[in-house]
């Protein structure tokens, strides 16, 4: 087993072993008395401080990843409620009148709006991506 004696917050990790998706790799520790003798191990309370930041990154990681599960499980109901924006607004255009809406600004903060025909959609789709819809492939982009 490796040690960074650079870092002494690190724990040791086996030379073979390669962090996949950003999460640092454990090793087992065979001979406690071993690793407790080398020059990095100065007291019990350092290891243990050093397993319980890595113990939070583990928590930290795990909490990220159950959070990008439960968006990606909502990732098609929000693709279906905008579906079926894009087609209302489609109706609207080719019905020729005004969509009148409430658009939220804050939490309990709301404003009346008025959406004129239009044949352009444009979908905010994340930090500085915006995707726009021509009139025919708006529906079937969103249909995928």
């Amino acid at each position: 087993m490796a040690s960074d004696a650079g870092n002494p917050t690190e724990l040791p990790v086996a030379k073979e072993a390669k962090p996949r998706l950003g999460i640092p790799a454990a090793s087992f520790l065979e001979d406690i008395d071993a690793f407790m003798n080398e020059p990095d191990n100065e007291s019990v309370e350092v290891v243990l401080k050093r397993f319980d930041m890595q113990a939070q990154k583990y928590r930290f990681m795990e909490a990220s990843l159950e959070h990008k599960k439960e968006r990606s499980r909502n990732r098609p109901v929000n693709i279906k409620k905008t579906l079926d924006v894009v087609k209302h607004l489609q109706a609207g255009r080719d019905s020729g009148e005004d969509i009148p809406t409430q658009s939220m600004l804050a939490d309990q903060l709301y404003v009346n709006a008025v959406i004129p025909p239009t044949s352009t959609v444009c979908l905010w789709l994340g930090v500085s991506y915006v995707l726009d819809l021509y009139p025919g492939r708006r529906v079937s982009v969103l249909s995928l």
